[in-house]
């Protein structure tokens, strides 16, 4: 098995080798890692998740008009997303074949392995008396990582940019 392990390009001619790359027929696989941790009591969870993009051959077509070059052309940011490529570009979604896993894993952050993770920390946190899981639910939902994607309005003060997405903290009722 040939495994190649991709971050953000450097250059547009990297961009253009990792494309060109991804029409091999083996997948391109995406780990994404959480740890959710609760500083009172010093209780954590953490997940792994992987998912995996198949992209058809004709994503490696060697046009004149490299798909790179069509996606500078539309402003993507290339050289600012691992693999180069965004999957939900709609240049880049014609290529793809099949997703193994969710769409937002893909793109860096499970928003199900969140929740799931959340889920484990409340539970822990009512097995050993710290509130009710309807307390912690309350909490959470009263102050607590908020995940929103840059195409949503209405962005907190409070906010840091990772990856083309938003972590915002609710920081009152």
């Amino acid at each position: 098995m040939n495994v190649r392990h991709v971050a953000v390009p450097t250059s547009v001619e990297e961009a253009r080798a990792f494309v060109s790359g991804y029409g091999d027929g083996a997948p391109c696989y995406t780990v994404g890692a959480c740890v959710l941790a609760h500083h009172p009591t010093g209780l954590r969870c953490g997940g792994i998740e992987v998912a995996s993009v198949h992209f058809g051959r004709t994503i490696a077509d060697p046009d004149p008009r490299h798909l790179v070059d069509r996606l500078l052309d539309a402003g993507a940011p290339i050289l600012g997303c691992a693999g180069g490529l965004m999957i939900e570009h709609p240049l880049v979604r014609e290529h793809v074949v099949a997703i193994d896993g969710t769409e937002d894993s893909v793109m860096g952050l499970s928003k199900d392995l969140v929740e799931r993770l959340m889920d484990e920390l409340r539970e822990k946190l009512d097995g050993i008396g710290v509130g009710t899981v309807e307390r912690c639910r309350r909490d959470a939902t009263r102050v607590g990582p908020t995940l929103t994607f840059p195409h949503q309005e209405g962005l907190a003060d409070k906010s840091s940019r990772a990856g083309g997405r938003v972590l915002r903290w609710n920081v009152g009722p």
